[in-house]
């Protein structure tokens, strides 16, 4: 963001400082910092961000003493990080682990758990800079020498909170202070962004708006192109906006994007007075940049939680996202934030893009093989293994963002993850007793859950067999063997929040092979392979299984016997619309939740709902390997599914469920049965084994509901998961069908018209 040119009281302060420097005499200069942020991307993750203020973010900063480097943007390489932990582990990220924000300079980090007996107690950054020449506030000039290593410590000595950061400093080779500035080291390129305006500081403090003269601000390309794909910043100031103290602002929030409600964000500010307190700091936020108005449409406003002294007068204010940040029913959105309290204002504001957190967004989603993740990327967890074989490890690929795909390694063979939105937490279960928990690409826990016995399935047999989160409450559930119920099969819960499993819930009726979690409802959906689907109730408080409703779903229809063995669950939470697959035929259950009837009874009780099953084949009778198997619904309010075969297959369908409830009995609004298309290695596409390589997810970049399919391959001396396929759930819907009602147009490239597209998982 282009906002003024700076002072000519404040360049002489910067050329003072560096007055001294000339020859061959080496000093420090700041580039910008890194810190630690709890609580920016979920409650208990703490991410290491990289604010660099450079170039066009020194300018909007406004504070040359500090941050002098206005007319040269240096890039950050070679970023490599070493996290200490309180038991003297460690873990490492390179520069894959951080994501480039929209500035072009700055970086959204990696994240770590904190709150537990073994957090972080230190960390070392180190990397390159991109120029070693720099062109100072004052019109200095400097040569830097090309490495840097920044380490962050408590003061406390003790583990890493949240304000803790280092300073990003170059060591200077050699300084020269040419006698007149030259206005190239002063000006920003123009953009025209600012519709012939820009804000100037005047020396009473006081703001103003001056119409532009001759030649344009400078502004850097990679800036210039960030704001243009965000919008453009309107600054709103004018001579009425009076302030005894301007304050200044970065021109991101650090991080730069978070989530409504949960994430808790930071603001780079000069000039903020000495007194200031973060209990009458009012941070505000809107669509357009209100700064100079009494009020702007959508305009919310949050107290400071903190307010931190990174050097000098640069401060970081630290807020929390509010809940209302975004209009009802948006998904994602840019908002501006700007600040005001007793005596002083700021005269710019700083971008946050921002995603909505709501219980759809957060739930839902069932236990099938593949987690997604969502913080800066959306990722991928893929286990390399099934519940008959395959190997230890899962693979984190990126969906969305920038990285590359990361092993990360486990003692048992992995069947299954899930992850949790609201906490960026993975949860993933072995084929034995084993409960791994991983954040971003480390595995930071083992547990053991209480399973003594196996549960046995058509495609496998386990301990532990598959998980689903309960994103709401912070709860897991592990479904497998448990010995003292009619089955021997079961669910434990586990509270992630203290690491502790709850007593296991031994069913009457045989467990699902993919289980889903109604938060909103507070439900447990579990249609299993003897034909009966059970609905276990929570408790809202402690997330215990208080109970099981049992409804024998095993009818005739379309002259076939279906409903013999129901595979798997998944329900749009908007709704309460509840589907489940049935394993060997090519229909699909379809049931309301909101209509149903529950009536105890011992050892379980039963339930009523109305429901039907449905035909989702192709309109020639081709069908699935193995019939309808893994199934999954995206959270949101697109009302998308998708449902596959497995072992083998090619083929899917992608289903429109009804956007109401309530009455009747509920149907599909449509469906679109199609192929896969080979994967890049023109092998065919090869549906993976139980428990089912599918889920869906909805997109917080672009609000768009995807499905995600794997494709597994014999290397011979291992068979795993090579490519994930990535599916426009909409797309898909609206695909040509050739003159058919229900199949997609074979012969349309499904990768060329952008309805598909594969990741490697390798």
């Amino acid at each position: 963001m282009i906002k003024k040119i700076l002072s000519a009281a404040s360049l002489a302060i910067a050329a003072t400082a560096l007055c001294g420097l000339s020859g061959n005499a080496q000093a420090q200069i700041n580039i910008g910092y890194v810190s630690y942020d709890e609580g920016t991307t979920a409650p208990n993750i703490a991410t290491f961000d990289i604010a660099n203020l450079t170039g066009p973010n020194a300018v909007a900063l406004g504070d040359p003493t500090d941050f002098p480097v206005t007319g040269t943007s240096v890039g950050l390489t070679d970023l490599d990080l070493v996290v200490t932990f309180g038991d003297g582990s460690t873990a490492s990220f390179g520069s894959s682990a951080f994501a480039l924000t929209s500035d072009g300079l700055s970086f959204d980090g990696p994240g770590v758990v904190f709150g537990t007996a073994n957090d972080a107690v230190s960390a070392v950054l180190t990397g390159s800079f991109s120029t070693t020449s720099l062109s100072l506030a004052g019109g200095t000039t400097s040569t830097i020498e090309d490495t840097f290593s920044a380490t962050i410590t408590d003061a406390g000595g003790g583990a890493l909170e949240e304000g803790d950061l280092a300073l990003i400093t170059a060591t200077t080779a050699t300084t020269v202070v040419p006698g007149t500035p030259e206005p190239s080291t002063l000006l920003l390129v123009g953009t025209g962004l600012f519709a012939g305006f820009f804000v100037r500081r005047r020396k009473s403090g006081t703001a103003r708006t001056v119409p532009l003269a001759g030649t344009l601000p400078l502004v850097s390309l990679a800036l210039t192109s960030s704001l243009l794909a965000l919008g453009g910043v309107v600054l709103l100031g004018s001579s009425s906006a009076q302030a005894a103290t301007v304050v200044s602002l970065s021109t991101l929030s650090t991080p730069s994007s978070g989530a409504a409600g949960l994430s808790k964000l930071n603001l780079t500010s000069s000039g903020l007075p000495g007194g200031a307190a973060a209990a009458t700091l009012q941070v505000n936020l809107a669509p357009t940049c209100g700064v100079g108005a009494s009020s702007v449409a959508g305009e919310v406003s949050i107290a400071a939680n903190s307010i931190t002294t990174i050097i000098g007068s640069a401060k970081r204010i630290n807020f929390t996202l509010p809940a209302n940040t975004l209009p009802l029913g948006s998904t994602k959105g840019t908002v501006y934030a700007w600040v005001t309290g007793p005596g002083y204002a700021s005269d710019n504001c700083s971008i946050i893009l921002v995603s909505q957190t709501t219980t759809t967004l957060n739930a839902c989603v069932p236990s099938s093989s593949l987690a997604v993740a969502y913080g800066t990327n959306v990722v991928s967890y893929v286990p390399n293994g099934f519940w008959e074989g395959g190997g230890t490890n899962v693979q984190a690929v990126t969906l969305e963002g920038t990285g590359a795909p990361a092993t990360i390694v486990t003692p048992g063979i992995v069947n299954a993850c899930s992850a949790n939105p609201a906490t960026g937490e993975t949860v993933c279960t072995a084929n034995n007793t084993d409960v791994y928990l991983i954040n971003g690409t480390t595995l930071t826990k083992t547990l053991t859950s209480s399973s003594n016995n196996y549960a046995g399935f058509s495609g496998g047999y386990c301990q532990n067999c598959g998980v689903a989160i309960n994103a709401l409450t912070n709860m897991a559930y592990i479904s497998g063997g448990f010995s003292g119920g009619g089955s021997g099969d079961g669910i434990q819960p586990l509270n992630l929040t203290t690491n502790t499993f709850l007593a296991p819930f031994p069913t009457t009726y045989e467990v699902s092979e993919n289980i889903s979690i109604d938060p909103s409802r507070n439900l447990i959906l579990s249609p299993g392979e003897d034909g009966y689907y059970d609905l276990l109730p929570l408790n809202s408080v402690t997330g215990a299984i208080t109970a099981e409703n049992a409804n024998y779903t095993n009818p005739y229809a379309g002259g076939g016997y279906v409903g013999n063995e129901l595979d798997s669950a998944a329900e749009d939470c908007t709704t309460g619309i509840g589907v489940a697959s049935d394993e060997f035929t090519s229909y699909m259950y379809i049931t309301d939740l909101t209509q149903a009837v529950t009536t105890g009874g011992s050892p379980a009780g039963s339930w009523t709902a109305p429901g039907q099953f449905t035909y989702v084949g192709s309109d020639s009778g081709g069908g699935f390997s193995a019939g309808t198997d893994g199934i999954s619904v995206a959270p949101g309010t697109g009302h998308l599914g998708i449902i596959t075969g497995e072992f083998g297959g090619n083929t899917a369908s992608v289903f429109q469920l009804p956007a109401t409830s309530g009455s009747g009995t509920p149907a599909l609004v449509d469906y679109a049965y199609f192929t896969l298309p080979p994967t890049p290695d023109g092998l065919p596409f090869t549906a993976g084994f139980d428990p089912h390589t599918i889920t869906a997810y909805t997109s917080p970049n672009n609000g768009k509901a995807y499905g995600v399919l794997a494709s597994w391959a014999d290397y011979g001396e291992a068979v795993y998961t090579n490519y994930l396929a990535v599916v426009d759930l909409a797309a898909l819907l609206a695909a040509d069908r050739a003159g058919t009602a229900h199949t997609v147009n074979p012969a349309l490239d499904l990768v060329a018209a952008g309805i598909v597209r594969y990741v490697a998982t390798h």
